[in-house]
This record gives C-alpha cells, sequence and structure tokens, in this order.
C-alpha cells in the first residue's frame, strides 16, 4: 500500500503490506515522515502509531477508536469528524490541529499539547 501527501500526490512511503493500518505502523516504527499524509476515512482502529510523524496529516473521518497516538506529532493535523474515542494521545502535539466534531470520549490527552486547536 502507498501513502501519499494530499499537497501533490507525491509516495511518502509505500510497503507490501495488506491494510493502511499495517503500512501506517510500519511507517511510524521506521521513523519515516508522514507530514501531509492523505489519510481521510481510514480505518486505523487499535493502531500503534506512538511517537508518529503525521504534522498537517488529513485524517477527517478516520476512524482511531483505541489507538496509541502518544508522542506523536499532529501539529496543523485534520481530524474532522474523526473517532478517538478511547485513544491515546498522552504527550501528542496537536498545535494548530482541527479536531472539530471529533469524538474523544474516553481518549487520555494527559500533556497533549493542544495550543490553538479547534475543538
Amino acid at each position: 500500500m502507498k501513502i501519499t501527501s494530499w499537497l501533490d500526490s507525491t509516495t511518502l512511503y509505500e510497503d507490501d503490506c495488506s491494510t493502511m493500518k499495517e503500512t501506517l505502523e510500519k511507517a511510524a516504527s521506521l521513523g519515516a515522515s508522514l507530514a501531509g499524509a492523505s489519510l481521510d476515512g481510514a480505518s486505523l482502529v487499535n493502531a500503534s502509531l506512538a511517537g508518529a510523524s503525521l504534522v498537517n496529516a488529513r485524517l477527517d473521518g478516520a476512524s482511531l477508536v483505541n489507538a496509541s497516538l502518544a508522542g506523536a506529532s499532529l501539529d496543523g493535523a485534520s481530524l474532522v469528524n474523526a473517532s478517538l474515542a478511547g485513544a491515546s494521545l498522552v504527550n501528542a502535539r496537536l498545535d494548530g490541529a482541527s479536531l472539530v466534531n471529533a469524538s474523544l470520549a474516553g481518549a487520555s490527552l494527559d500533556g497533549a499539547s493542544l495550543v490553538n486547536a479547534s475543538l
């Protein structure tokens, strides 16, 4: 699967994984920069994305239920209508991110930075 940029459709990461969740987890574990990634509507339930670099990524309508995003960089990311119920966003950076209509029920935001974020 391929992860592309919403800015110019360039390939940010590509692997032979069978799902977007597996592809994203592998990219994150390798420290790949996924800045500007186009992930709208992605099914990322229980994804392990701790420390992922998702600056300016588009995750509108994505399902991140019970996902681990601890320490992730999501500055400027768009998570409009995303489901983050039960997700761990401990120490994540969400400065300038858009979380309008996002479901955050049961999400852990301890130590998260939300400067200028839209909620």
